[in-house]
């Protein structure tokens, strides 16, 4: 797997980012994205599974974050297998994944007629409940759920 290869842009982040989390674009600034906290919002990708290690050597604090603010944003991008948070139990491999309000992944399901969803991709193994580690092949799209 590799995470932000040349063809990959890099992103800086404008918040903390937690590992196997839904990475949204800004829509403001450039080259800026943030966790994500909606299903409205366009993805570029799936945040590592990893935390970040304090750059001081004497300290070695293990924070509970990918990334935080002001970090280039180490991501999985389109096309590429990574891992995601379940949000809720995930019993269908067929059907597109979007990101709830935590950043994590769940089922694509019906809501308001009109409503535009983004797809995060689609899970390679099911999850029986929520916070659990499943594979995913990253796909981005707009969908109409």
């Amino acid at each position: 797997m590799s995470v932000n290869s040349l063809a990959q842009p890099q992103f800086v982040s404008s918040g903390n980012i937690s590992p196997a989390r839904v990475v949204v674009r800004s829509a403001t600034v450039a080259r800026t994205a943030a966790q994500g906290a909606a299903g409205t919002t366009t993805p570029i990708g799936l945040s590592v599974n990893a935390v970040k290690f304090s750059n001081n050597p004497f300290d070695g604090t293990a924070y509970s974050y990918t990334c935080v603010s002001g970090d280039v944003i180490p991501y999985v991008g389109e096309g590429q297998i990574g891992y995601a948070t379940s949000g809720a139990a995930i019993s269908a491999l067929g059907k597109p994944l979007v990101c709830n309000a935590s950043g994590k992944v769940e089922t694509a399901t019906p809501v308001d007629a009109g409503t535009l969803n983004y797809t995060v991709g689609y899970p390679l193994a099911t999850a029986s409940a929520a916070d659990e580690l499943i594979p995913v092949l990253v796909s981005i799209g707009p969908i109409f759920v």
